[in-house]
């Protein structure tokens, strides 16, 4: 309940953060719309969806609370012209996501550099990972707060190593690559990791195989995103966004099943997450 973002009275959707995420392909909008929903609903204030035009009519129909954000494209991907778009776009938002549903194309690689170029927090995830591992000079130079949520297989390609010694280290890793990159590491395996730049690591206990389905780890990073706008210490967005990610899972486990879970059903499980903690 102490990592729960403060909410005063006299306040307004600006009090609570502006977010950005970008991200989406065509035959990929759903990643972007899990975690453009998913920051509103932990108490994001205002939450754009920056988004390929060519899945752009796709973003409007599918989401109501979330605005979206036209970028140009070449053949469904984001192009290099949607860098010079975003440049300006970035300093309008108080946090930046990326990666849900993005691909791996070289205009990736450019917004990645200009994000952590800037002063802005960030969120990374997904194929925006595809290209941090030459990029982790400039985290470490980072004013600003880095989160990356990684499964086993994106952190050993950033460290150029194999899944099995991820695993097999996992607890040594995530806090030796923490404290080293100056990155909040959330490690998605079974127990979830989160390791801070302090050299603290956090064991996530919550959660079950109804979470390992596409689509989990883009509203974890909407989670994510949403607390990190709404509070000053990073490492409580990382630690919070993991366990309501989680336990929403589990509560809605118990109303449904681990077969059927779908990422979906977080929403109505946060609801019952929320209720249960302040109570």
């Amino acid at each position: 309940k102490k990592l729960l973002p403060i909410r005063p009275t006299r306040s307004n959707k600006g009090t609570y953060g502006r977010i950005l995420i970008i991200g989406g392909q065509t035959g990929m909008s759903g990643a972007v719309v899990l975690a453009s929903k998913a920051a509103l609903k932990v108490g994001a204030g205002i939450v754009s969806a920056a988004v390929p035009k060519a899945i752009h009519d796709i973003m409007e129909q599918k989401l109501t609370e979330v605005m979206t954000v036209p970028l140009p494209d070449e053949e469904g991907h984001i192009s290099q012209e949607a860098v010079k778009a975003l440049s300006l776009l970035i300093e309008k938002y108080d946090v930046i996501a990326i990666g849900p549903g993005i691909g791996r194309s070289q205009a990736v690689k450019a917004v990645l550099q200009q994000i952590l170029a800037s002063n802005k927090p960030c969120v990374i995830d997904a194929d925006g990972l595809y290209f941090l591992k030459d990029m982790l000079g400039m985290t470490k130079q980072r004013m600003a707060p880095t989160i990356i949520t990684p499964h086993p297989g994106e952190m050993a390609r950033i460290l150029d190593i194999k899944i099995e010694e991820v695993l097999a280290e996992s607890m040594t890793i995530t806090k030796k690559f923490a404290i080293e990159n100056h990155i909040i590491t959330v490690l998605k395996i079974e127990r979830t990791l989160v390791g801070d730049i302090e050299g603290n690591l956090y064991i996530n206990t919550a959660g079950n195989t109804g979470m390992a389905k596409g689509g989990s780890g883009d509203v974890l990073t909407g989670v994510i995103a949403g607390l990190l706008a709404q509070t000053e210490k990073p490492q409580y967005a990382a630690m919070l966004g993991v366990y309501l990610h989680a336990r929403a899972a589990d509560i809605m486990k118990d109303l449904k099943s681990e077969y059927t879970l779908l990422p979906t059903d977080f929403y109505e499980g946060v609801d019952k997450v929320f209720q249960e903690i302040l109570k």
